[in-house]
């Protein structure tokens, strides 16, 4: 579980970046850049995705995974400059997909049968 001091620390750091958002999720951060998932905190750490831009980047930074089942992450040691992490994360964004569409949980043609 990421601490609420460790979120602090990061979404204060990311917080010159425009478009960064965080997102709790079951105790961890998902990261977004201009609503596309670029990583996320996971116990205290900042992860990032693998993607041809972040592997040029972070080329010396080790992949883990976040939890079982998920797909390997780079993890960052040291927070780079914030001008660096922009152009990581535009680099990335023209990479990553965009977030799928939710679909609704009852359709307008629902009937709620109680």
């Amino acid at each position: 579980m990421t601490t609420k001091e460790k979120y602090e620390f990061y979404s204060d750091a990311f917080s010159v970046l425009p478009g960064i958002t965080f997102f709790p999720m079951m105790g961890e951060y998902v990261i977004k850049y201009k609503k596309k998932t670029v990583g996320g905190l996971y116990d205290d750490k900042l992860l990032i995705k693998i993607t041809a831009a972040s592997t040029d980047f972070l080329s010396e930074a080790s992949r883990v995974t976040p939890y079982a089942g998920a797909k390997e992450m780079f993890s960052v040691e040291n927070l780079p400059d914030p001008a660096s992490l922009g152009r990581l994360f535009d680099a990335m964004y023209a990479e990553l997909p965009y977030p799928k569409k939710r679909h609704k949980k009852f359709s307008e043609n629902h009937v709620n049968l109680r």
